[in-house]
């Protein structure tokens, strides 16, 4: 649960702590454009970023700890080594998610964070893990899965543990080799997408749409499936 911010904090005091290494607790950065400002080893902590602009920003061994960042703009961003814990990307006035433009995200964490109805547009996922979050309604139709690797490989390392993705966009995707263990994804939109060697263990899949999904290789297993109803599944889609 986020709580109240305490303090309003202008755009040169905030640029002085992050310098200094002080932690920015329980503040309210309101209306603040942060364009292209560079956030290396900064610590948020209960802080709102309320109609702040970090477009272009780099956030570099960061971490976020109870912060509602719902109404952020976050275009062109970089976050690598970046850590997202208990924080708010869903915005519940307007029942909108947050949307990640041409972001890079690079070894960053998602913990126990409200990302419903988010959208990762363009937006590269490299070594990202999601864990504990909710994720309903989210999109991630037009992000990218993976980064090349030499002889025309991709390495692919994305994770979801524990999530809710109930009715998520996940269509036209490659997800070979990723993980989306232990998760929900009832009605979510799987069409046309790969999942060859992915791990979906224990994962609920009831009622996905899932027309020439490619299952090959993947463990599908669940204790909520009898092994009658996952051949049925099998059957219907591929």
């Amino acid at each position: 649960m986020v709580s109240l911010a305490r303090e309003q904090i202008s755009k040169a005091e905030l640029l002085d702590r992050v310098e200094q290494g002080t932690p920015i607790e329980a503040c309210l950065l309101f209306d603040l454009n942060l364009v292209d400002e560079d956030f290396t080893g900064a610590k948020f902590e209960d802080c709102v970023f309320e109609d702040a602009d970090v477009s272009e920003a780099e956030f570099v061994d960061a971490s976020f700890i109870n912060c509602d960042l719902s109404k952020a703009t976050v275009r062109s961003a970089r976050f690598d080594n970046v850590s997202f814990e208990n924080c708010r990307f869903f915005n519940r006035d307007s029942h909108k998610g947050i949307c990640f433009e041409r972001v890079e995200m690079r070894d960053v964490q998602f913990e126990q964070c409200n990302l419903s109805n988010a959208q990762f547009m363009g937006t590269k996922l490299y070594e990202v893990r999601f864990a504990d979050c909710k994720m309903m309604g989210v999109d991630l139709r037009r992000a990218i899965l993976g980064r090349e690797v030499g002889n025309n490989k991709m390495l692919r390392d994305v994770r979801f543990e524990d999530c809710q993705l109930d009715y998520a966009k996940m269509c036209e995707l490659n997800f070979d080799d990723c993980k989306i263990v232990r998760s929900r994804l009832m009605g979510a939109d799987l069409s046309n997408s790969s999942f060859y060697n992915a791990d979906l263990g224990e994962s609920d899949l009831s009622n996905v749409l899932h027309d020439r999904t490619n299952f090959e290789n993947a463990n599908l297993q669940a204790p909520i499936w009898s092994r009658s109803k996952l051949l049925r599944f099998l059957a219907s889609g591929t």
